[in-house]
């Protein structure tokens, strides 16, 4: 069964850039409750005319995930449907990097990382499952693969404000202050609208925190901050 056109196919696209990218769209598109659950009858509807329809395993995995998410839910339903998806198709890289994002929020980190490695190994071109990995490595420590791999996930396409703060946040771990505020101010300027609460004010922070070790921001960079922010401080 191919994915019907909703709303579903854009939120599992959002929710691959975790909390920080769903506040950037979430004025403008949302899904309720009752539309998930009518996805969920529809696919386990296919699934029952076709057992072996690993996409209708998969997208009903992204119903069940999707209500899980925003109802801090039970993720074991969307992790036994990507499973299942991936029993049916092994090449499917979107259900290895579907199953990592339920292994994640499940609080289960090393077998998330797993899978979004297998995802960037079936499809080396995916940006999602980089930035993803590169999370992944972040919350590892692991400052400078994260770094490779949102350099990666922005080389192939992903243009969100979300990346750029994520591998500022990476390069602000690691001590490069004039890097993350570059990354920072580059937020800002790719989503201007929401960028006060989501960007702007940890922006500032970070340069408060510079400022107080005694690292002095390249001027230019610093001046660029404020032109984006509309702040002086």
């Amino acid at each position: 069964m191919k994915r019907k056109k909703s709303l579903l196919v854009l939120l599992i696209t959002f929710l691959a850039f975790g909390n920080i990218f769903a506040g950037e769209i979430g004025e403008q598109y949302s899904v309720t409750e009752g539309q998930l659950d009518k996805e969920i009858v529809d696919y386990t509807k296919a699934i029952e005319l076709n057992p072996k329809d690993a996409e209708a395993y998969r997208n009903r995995g992204d119903a069940y995930y999707s209500k899980a998410f925003f109802s801090k839910g039970n993720y074991d339903q969307a992790i036994s449907d990507y499973t299942k998806a991936i029993e049916l198709n092994p090449k499917d890289a979107e259900a290895y990097r579907m199953r990592g994002l339920a292994y994640r929020d499940k609080g289960n980190p090393d077998q998330a990382f797993l899978d979004f490695s297998k995802a960037v190994e079936l499809n080396p071109n995916y940006d999602l499952a980089y930035f993803n990995r590169g999370n992944a490595y972040y919350a590892k420590g692991s400052y400078d693969q994260a770094i490779s791999d949102y350099n990666k996930a922005i080389k192939l396409g992903s243009k969100f404000g979300s990346v750029y703060s994520c591998r500022g946040d990476a390069y602000y771990a690691k001590g490069s202050y004039d890097q993350a505020i570059s990354d920072y101010t580059k937020a800002i300027k790719l989503n201007p609208k929401g960028a006060d609460v989501l960007y702007i004010d940890k922006m500032w922070g970070y340069l408060h925190k510079v400022e107080a070790l005694g690292y002095k921001i390249r001027p230019e960079i610093l001046e660029e901050a404020k032109k984006a922010s509309g702040r002086n401080k």
